[in-house]
């Protein structure tokens, strides 16, 4: 499991690359760091393939998507209702900053909705305030504040997770070795 102080290490440098950054890239570059959390979960829990690990992972492969990511580790369990709905809230403003060639910002309606929506959920941690206020030296918008301690939360969040993972082991598994008569 990691330690506190190498994850808050993390954070505090996460923050400071932000702090240099406008909001479309801070957007870009937050969500990232989830789906990166996310899959780092999904790779500790799955058995390694050989001989490539990240073989499912690449973007043309079963696994290559936020998306797909996140209906994974929705289906095995690795996150609940609540963490899925921002997980997929994230991807839809992430790719809408992406992928749009017209200037996007957390102020726009649907965005704005979103990121409240979110932090209703992140909100109820006991790390928010520490967070919002850690983050208020760095960032003067108030809905890049939330957003952005959404984006810790749940990557710390993520980080545990994967900290008190074991990989599976099913009990069966179909084999040529079965004696079936």
């Amino acid at each position: 499991m990691p330690d506190a102080l190498s994850v808050a290490k993390e954070i505090i440098d996460f923050l400071a690359r932000l702090a240099d950054e406008r909001e479309r890239a801070a957007v870009v570059m937050g969500v990232a760091l989830v789906d990166e959390s996310l899959e780092d979960a999904l790779v500790k829990l799955l058995l390694p393939a050989k001989p490539n690990p990240a073989e499912l992972f690449a973007p043309d492969r079963p696994v290559g998507s936020f998306g797909a990511r996140i209906r994974l580790a929705y289906r095995l369990g690795l996150v609940d209702d609540e963490f899925c709905s921002v997980l997929s809230m994230l991807r839809r403003i992430r790719n809408d900053f992406a992928h749009s060639a017209e200037t996007k910002t957390l102020k726009d309606q649907e965005h704005f909705s979103r990121v409240c929506q979110m932090k209703t959920y992140a909100s109820t941690t006991g790390i928010w305030e520490t967070l919002v206020e850690a983050t208020r030296p760095f960032i003067s918008s108030e809905i890049l504040i939330d957003f952005i301690a959404t984006i810790v939360v749940m990557v710390t969040c993520l980080k545990y997770l994967k900290g008190n993972l074991e990989r599976i082991q099913l009990n069966n598994q179909a084999s040529f070795k079965w004696n079936i008569v």
